[in-house]
């Protein structure tokens, strides 16, 4: 259900997509400056089909964060700080009090109950 790489892809997706909207907007001014109505048009509609595509984006994330809300806090806390925070193994050992072995054991079940398996099997 959940590939943390495909989660990423989508963030990096996201964040690509609004600065190519803010380039839009720019060039939009820069034609409005120069009364290229027909310019301003199309730059406007290309970012508002960027937009869209970013909301598609988003609901995957979306999804993910309300899988996520349903595992236990210390299956959180590791999933957030490593995909969201971009935390070290080391430093998630440290946040969780426990060794880093432990934590990539428990990163495993994790994502075994986000793609909707069984994690004491």
């Amino acid at each position: 259900m959940f590939d943390m790489k495909n989660i990423m892809k989508h963030q990096l997706i996201i964040k690509n997509k609004k600065e190519e909207i803010k380039e839009l907007f720019q060039l939009a001014q820069d034609a409005n400056n120069r009364g290229l109505d027909d310019m301003v048009e199309a730059f406007q509609e290309e970012a508002q089909q960027k937009l869209q595509e970013i909301k598609e984006h988003q609901k995957v994330i979306d999804a993910f964060h309300e899988a996520m809300n349903t595992l236990p806090d210390d299956m959180q806390t590791l999933l957030k700080s490593r995909y969201e925070v971009g935390a070290s193994w080391d430093d998630v050992s440290q946040i969780l009090g426990m060794s880093i072995a432990k934590c990539q054991y428990l990163h495993g079940k994790a994502l075994i109950l986000l793609d909707g398996g069984d994690a004491d099997d």
